[in-house]
């Protein structure tokens, strides 16, 4: 094999070669290397591989392309010219090379998806020259992102998105009928749709293609293990330019055409070089005939509801669901996150977000009935527990408790049969590496009564001896920790099953990666160099909460985590693929930067985001702001403070501030008071406070809250010299108050940081990380992109194949219009009327009338008070007719479709308020799956509505003069 130099991780595993015909070539070969790419302004294209004229792997050495605009406005055409001696270090596999973005401090932002080989020694006899054409192999084509294994075997066929890797296929091989004063011509073309079955033909205008006779078309071949078709063949020079097109054809004689139409080589050689030289023209993938849409159905496990629930669904419930997506028509059936989230032992674990380890299961979707061990008494109990847990919503901490009773009832019966079969010493040889450590953590939980697990003593530090200690045969925890173990393993096992039951079906399920994980979490106590402990995660300011949002969550170390190649992250994803095969990434914007909070924050308002570009202290000064302390300390007026605390304004000054400028009236905090969560703590009601003062309190702790983020600058606590500032900085008192040239000066300066120089930064930030996950699995992958969302985001999520999310009533960053229009949409995308994080569709339908008008204004959707069953299905056939890939339905959209189903009130079917960071997750179907399926004509509705989104025809006619 080629060695490789220099920097590993422009290499790649996959290569695609550039191979000829044996013959023997000079040492030099002159070389013409032309790609397209569109750069961000600053940034330029080198080619770079494995030979020293290719800088051996280091980008910096390598050399340098020229760009011209081509045919398309935005379509830049990058080329250089190289001398490679073909004869010289590598060895006979030939050169290998690819091409990358280098931004303008000499980084690399980019590089294309595939590692192509250009081998040249067994070029045609006295070839001295070579011209290679190479599309751009990181902006992921459709039928690349849908070949996606663990989702295209799922689909299979009807999605047409089956990969050839098996077996090899022969074409016509060297075609020698077109002249031998030309050049010799080598095509290329993945095409990860096709099966064996049916080949991929090109023609063209050239002898050797047919001169534009269909039936003199060739057969292109393949080889084993790989989707690129190739073909050689000499061309006259009397014959270039050329045209040329792919199709496929299969034995029954149907042909469908690349959606392309026809493509030219034009051979830049002169007359005197074309016979000693080669083109190689690496046309991308296929796009051929009807691009696949699929459908699909969004609800929480925990909403499930069979006459078998437990107080909530289990994983074995979750089959009755996949059943209802099949009679429908379905092909998706996507759920929110299944992690263990028991850190607090109340409603507050009901958050699926919040994981307690990234890897264990929640016990709340245990299907206790088939557990091993079930005896006819603990049978009778769990028939009790589910009756009683029949309830309209979710008794959270009731059904935790239950199904844990009843788990360990049933490890003590059977948990040392179960321990002795191959199935669990299987997946516990598999799984130890996270097992062992959660089952521990979930014992020293239990006895210290907390998952802070810094409060541990001498378990407080995670090592191998901690674990050791715990789980050590004949000790007093022994048995305690196994239980975890065997609980685990049930619930894979259940989860597995369900996984591979809906796979029968052709039914995709879809599972939710958390962006984030709980500070008490298995995950922080293990890998403590990967979190920033001292601060949370959370979102900016928006719409829909002008406080912003703070999660709690620690935030990532990503220097770090790069050390070993995002090995954390890589390990989440392939352990979701044992279950699912599509993924959500929730807020993927995270991984080009997070908002991040200190510890102490109870809002979101106080952040900023990491990574980011701060404004320095020299920076500021140069723009006359040299009083920092002005712009970075609250600024509290005493009229303002009259203003919020009316009759108790002298209470409040006294208690919680002190005079700081008498001939101002300015005030500041007392020391005591310098966090929001002081202020919190300092203004909770006491339990015996009367309920008429409870809402003076709270309104106290408002104004408090009002003044201590009245601000313009924020300071950085690592270095005192960097500054961010404070989002909605103009909505702010303090920044009312400044001059006019300082507040302009300020505006421009808070534009520049979340709207100009961060983009490079957060674009280069995803290119490192998020390929590392998509390398990790082979899941079908959409990111959660709504809210603040920059500008650099879609065209790095289209690069990397990962589609996007379209919530109407949440419009993508930059569409003046309130709601997004379905029909608008880009076909990698994920589109939906609503989600768990909204209100349901009929909910809001009939809570804001003013925006019921408008939303009649832009789609004549009527304006009935109810959201009728015809009002309903008026939007699901936006989204059914728009050009996403797929169309995700929350179950409660769906429902509203039969007027019976819809009488429930709508606000009841909220899965999650995210202004409120203790919302008790505990929505719950009120139509239990069976009857669903037996409602036929509920049924009949949905998949006739959905036959429409069956497929999209894109074919095009080629002409060929």
């Amino acid at each position: 094999m080629t060695r490789h130099g220099g920097d590993s991780s422009l290499a790649n595993e996959s290569i695609i070669r550039h191979s000829f015909a044996p013959t023997t070539t000079p040492t030099m070969v002159r070389v013409a290397f032309e790609t397209t790419y569109w750069t961000n302004w600053g940034d330029h294209v080198r080619v770079v591989g494995a030979c020293a004229a290719l800088g051996r792997w280091d980008a910096r050495a390598a050399p340098a392309m020229t760009c011209a605009h081509g045919a398309n406005a935005r379509e830049l055409i990058w080329t250089a010219v190289v001398d490679l001696d073909v004869d010289g270090d590598d060895d006979d596999d030939g050169i290998a090379y690819r091409y990358v973005v280098v931004d303008a401090r000499g980084a690399v932002a980019a590089f294309d998806g595939e590692m192509k080989m250009l081998d040249l020694k067994r070029g045609r006899r006295g070839t001295t020259r070579a011209e290679t054409r190479d599309a751009w192999g990181g902006r992921t084509p459709w039928e690349a992102v849908l070949a996606r294994a663990a989702f295209a075997n799922v689909v299979g066929t009807s999605a047409g998105t089956m990969c050839a890797r098996d077996g090899g296929v022969e074409g016509d091989g060297v075609v020698r009928e077109g002249g031998a004063d030309g050049p010799r011509v080598r095509l290329e073309i993945r095409a990860p749709r096709e099966r064996g079955e049916r080949r991929v033909m090109v023609r063209g205008t050239c002898a050797a293609l047919g001169k534009g006779d269909r039936s003199r078309a060739k057969a292109m071949s393949k080889a084993a293990g790989s989707d690129v078709w190739w073909i050689e063949f000499d061309v006259d020079a009397s014959e270039t330019p050329f045209e040329y097109a792919y199709f496929v054809s299969d034995d029954a004689g149907a042909d469908v055409e690349d959606v392309r139409g026809a493509l030219v080589c034009s051979p830049s050689a002169s007359e005197e070089e074309m016979k000693s030289t080669m083109v190689i023209h690496r046309d991308g993938a296929l796009s051929v005939g009807e691009m696949w849409k699929g459908a699909g159905v969004a609800l929480p496990v925990f909403s499930v509801r069979t006459s078998k629930s437990v107080g909530c669904g289990d994983f074995v419930d979750l089959r009755r669901v996949v059943d209802f997506a099949s009679e429908t028509g379905m092909s998706v059936v996507q759920v929110l996150p299944v992690n263990d989230t028991c850190v607090y032992g109340t409603f507050w674990d009901s958050y699926p977000y919040s994981s307690l380890s990234v890897h264990a299961l929640h016990v709340m979707y245990l299907r206790a009935q088939d557990l091993p061990g079930v005896n006819e008494e603990l049978a009778e109990d769990i028939e009790t527990a589910r009756a009683a847990l029949d309830l309209e919503e979710i008794d959270y901490e009731m059904t935790v408790k239950e199904k844990l009773s009843f788990a360990r009832r049933a490890y003590y019966n059977s948990g040392e049969k179960v321990f002795e079969t191959d199935g669990f010493k299987e997946f516990y040889a598999r799984n130890e590496h996270w097992l062992r450590p959660y089952g521990v953590f979930c014992v020293l939980r239990d006895l210290f009564g907390t998952a802070e697990h810094w409060r541990w003593g001498v378990f407080a530090k995670y090592s191998e001896d901690v674990l050791d200690k715990v789980d050590c045969e004949g000790g007093d925890l022994y048995e305690s920790t196994r239980f975890w173990y065997y609980l685990q393993y049930n619930l894979h096992e259940q989860l597995l099953e369900t996984a591979t039951y809906a796979k029968s079906k052709g039914i995709v399920l879809k599972g939710d990666l958390p962006v984030g994980v709980d500070k008490r979490s298995v995950d922080t106590w293990m890998h403590p160099r990967l979190f920033r402990m001292d601060t949370s995660t959370g979102a900016p300011p928006d719409a829909f909460d002008p406080r912003g949002q703070n999660w709690g969550f620690p935030t990532y170390n990503w220097e770090h985590m790069a050390e070993d190649d995002y090995a954390w992250w890589r390990a989440r994803m392939q352990h979701l693929e044992q279950y699912f095969s599509a993924i959500r990434i929730d807020h993927i914007l995270g991984f080009f930067r997070i908002w991040e909070l200190p510890a102490s924050a109870t809002t979101g308002c106080m952040g900023r985001f990491r990574p980011s570009l701060p404004l320095t202290r020299s920076e500021l000064a140069s723009r006359g702001l040299w009083d920092v302390n002005r712009l970075t300390e609250p600024y509290i007026q005493w009229n303002e403070l009259e203003t919020l605390f009316g009759d108790h304004v002298q209470d409040v000054a006294y208690r919680y501030m002190v005079e700081k400028d008498d001939q101002r009236g300015l005030w500041q905090f007392r020391p005591d008071f310098q966090t929001e969560e002081s202020i919190i703590a300092a203004t909770k009601p006491h339990k015996n406070t009367p309920a008429n003062l409870i809402g003076d309190q709270l309104a106290i702790r408002d104004g408090l809250m009002k003044l201590f983020q009245n601000r313009c600058l924020l300071t950085d606590k690592e270095n005192y010299d960097n500054f961010y500032p404070r989002f909605g900085l103009e909505d702010t008192s303090s920044y009312q108050a400044l001059e006019g040239w300082q507040r302009e000066t300020l505006r421009e300066l808070a534009n520049d940081y979340y709207f100009g120089r961060q983009m490079d930064t957060w674009r280069n930030q995803a290119r490192m990380v998020l390929p590392a996950l998509l390398r990790s699995s082979d899941m079908l992958v959409c990111g959660e992109d709504l809210g603040f969302t920059p500008t650099c985001v879609p065209p790095v999520m289209d690069e990397l194949g990962i589609l996007g999310l379209r919530i109407q009533r949440m419009p993508p960053v930059g569409e003046s219009a309130e709601f997004g229009q379905p029909h608008t949409y880009s076909y990698l995308t994920v589109c939906s009327p609503s989600c768990h994080d909204t209100m349901t569709t009929r909910a809001w339908w009939e809570q804001d009338e003013a925006r019921r008008q408008r939303y009649d204004a832009m789609f004549h959707g009527g304006t009935d008070e109810k959201c009728t069953p015809n009002v309903m299905r008026n939007i699901l056939v936006q989204h059914i007719e728009s050009p996403s890939v797929l169309a995700i339905f929350p179950i409660q959209d769906l429902l509203a479709l039969d007027a019976e189903y819809a009488k429930r009130p709508a606000l009841e079917e909220t899965i999650n308020d995210p202004t409120n960071p203790k919302h008790y997750w505990r929505y719950r179907l009120h139509v239990p799956c069976e009857d669903m399926l037996a409602n036929g004509a509920f049924v009949k509705e949905i998949r006739e509505l959905l036959r429409a989104r069956a497929h999209v025809n894109q074919s095009s006619h080629l002409r060929l003069n």
